[in-house]
């Protein structure tokens, strides 16, 4: 099992990307799917069912160590304001250990409505059938998918296909 979480890992970190243009999964406007998030504070589950409806959803699959999603982290906080109409959850499969850092250095507990997971079991990556990352899922406040962005996309992209 470690191997292969260490194959996924090493996967999606040399399929880094830039493209900035949104893809067709064949989801759109099916419901978010139901899996579980480990918080920060390394003993909360959070189930995606229970993620509140009264704001759009952006999922934000990224890793620690790709410069594309290290990028895109900065884009988000620097214009986070632009955002605020919107729930953030950044979602990795890497050690937790990893996600600490990456917390800590870009101090995302400023930020109310951006919450970082753990996704332990690769769900989500498994879903959407990932091949490239950053990856960005967007719901509606309904949840159901709206569209999916790969790529180092600015927060304008985001926010558009958001609201």
């Amino acid at each position: 099992m470690k191997k292969i979480s260490f194959l996924l890992l090493v996967s999606l970190l040399s399929s880094c990307s830039t493209n900035q243009s949104p893809i067709i999964t064949g989801l759109e406007g099916k419901p978010m799917p139901s899996y579980n998030l480990l918080l920060m504070d390394s003993t909360t589950r959070l189930n995606t069912v229970n993620i509140p409806t009264d704001k759009p959803i952006v999922l934000f699959l990224f890793s620690p160590n790709c410069p594309f999603c290290r990028a895109q982290t900065a884009d988000i906080i620097t214009n986070i304001k632009n955002l605020n109409e919107i729930r953030l959850y950044m979602i990795s499969s890497f050690p937790f250990s990893s996600l600490k850092t990456f917390y800590n250095h870009y101090q995302l507990n400023k930020y109310p409505n951006i919450i970082i997971g753990r996704d332990d079991s690769t769900l989500f990556g498994k879903y959407f059938q990932v091949t490239a990352i950053p990856y960005i899922a967007v719901y509606d406040k309904g949840k159901r998918l709206k569209q999916v962005l790969i790529g180092n996309v600015g927060t304008k992209t985001i926010k558009k296909a958001a609201l």
